[in-house]
């Protein structure tokens, strides 16, 4: 008996390791973030909490009789500029023209110039072509894909082990960041950042043209995503990471013509990336130049006072105890010392009838 189970065990192990790996850590994650939707997917729920809408005065005339209050009232952009955004989208290319401009809001606004539309986004073409309750689910899914098979092919790119590079992909998928802003154009950004330092890496040790188009295609994907705070953030830290990878790899002994080499495809995959988002980045930078966007950031950051700075240190405490000054899901975010999820300062200050709160937190 001890036998058959030992033949039977070395059958298994011989099939799972017949199968290539990037297909079985595929397979892995992909059913990983299904079953975690999987109440979304099963019920066909819109991953928004629209709900959201029934705190505000000209809506609450339709409010249910057992609402009680926002399911998450922090969450106003996707209700208040995400969502509309995406269904003028989609409108606008089923009646046949481009969404240049969004006639929803005052007396109009740019919509494929603000960036964050990510109007030309190519995920975003999802959300343009089916119903937006399966649309949104789908981008979930796909984008923790995209973060955790990054991770995965980083990881083992530094002979981390196929379990541990599993394990670390799972961390990344499901760690605060990608399902704090999941859906949003930051979040959207953060998920190419793992293949963004994947790519890197295989520039900087094999220098192989393919790769630097690879990663131009990664930098424009993760641009044409809609943050561009993030994209900058996370291109100079892989700007530094690499010049350390170049570094170790080529000083000792000291191999200036493959540095050289490894530099040239670097700066090229980012310089057509950047070239192939230009589509997108001239319009805004047009759109910030006429607008007052800068004006508006610089005098709210020029008015932080000493409390703000003091509800920062606060927070290093949310590391170890994410809920300990209140969760947005608990019911207002009048109970907030400082919003350790979404990084909005003064929420405790923010009531949910104001300016301030329709506004958004980005």
């Amino acid at each position: 008996m001890a036998k058959i189970y030992k033949n039977a065990w070395q059958n298994l192990t011989h099939r799972y390791h017949s199968i290539p790996e990037i297909v079985r850590a595929s397979a892995f994650l992909l059913t990983l973030v299904c079953l975690f939707f999987w109440p979304m997917l099963s019920r066909n729920l819109r991953l928004t909490p629209i709900d959201m809408i029934f705190t505000f005065p000209f809506f609450q005339g339709a409010t249910p009789a057992e609402f009680q209050h926002a399911t998450n009232p922090l969450q106003s952009d996707p209700v208040l500029k995400f969502y509309p955004w995406r269904l003028a989208v989609q409108q606008a290319f089923r009646n046949g023209y481009f969404p240049f401009w969004n006639p929803y809001i005052y007396s109009g606004a740019p919509l494929f110039a603000n960036a964050e539309s990510a109007v030309l986004y190519p995920l975003s073409l999802l959300a343009a072509i089916l119903p937006l309750s399966q649309a949104l689910g789908i981008l979930a899914i796909v984008h923790l894909y995209i973060g955790g098979i990054g991770t995965f092919l980083l990881l083992r790119n530094f002979d981390i082990g196929e379990l541990g590079a599993l394990f670390g992909a799972v961390t990344f998928m499901f760690g605060g960041p990608m399902i704090v802003w999941l859906n949003y154009p930051i979040g959207n950004a953060y998920a190419w950042t793992p293949l963004l330092f994947f790519l890197g890496e295989r520039l900087v040790v094999h220098r192989r043209l393919r790769d630097a188009g690879l990663c131009s295609l990664v930098v424009a994907a993760q641009l044409l995503a809609g943050h561009y705070q993030t994209s900058f953030i996370v291109l100079l830290a892989w700007s530094i990471f690499n010049l350390y990878r170049l570094a170790t790899m080529y000083c000792c002994p000291v191999n200036l013509k493959r540095a050289g080499v490894a530099t040239i495809l670097l700066v090229t995959g980012v310089v057509l990336g950047i070239m192939l988002a230009s589509i997108q980045l001239l319009p805004f930078v047009e759109w910030l130049r006429l607008g007052n966007e800068v004006q508006l950031r610089t005098q709210e950051r020029l008015s932080l006072d000493s409390t703000s700075y003091l509800k920062d240190l606060m927070a290093l405490a949310t590391f170890a105890l994410p809920n300990l000054f209140g969760n947005p899901t608990w019911g207002s975010p009048l109970s907030f010392v400082y919003s350790n999820y979404i990084e909005l300062r003064n929420v405790d200050l923010i009531k949910p009838n104001s300016s301030a709160y329709v506004g958004g937190a980005t």
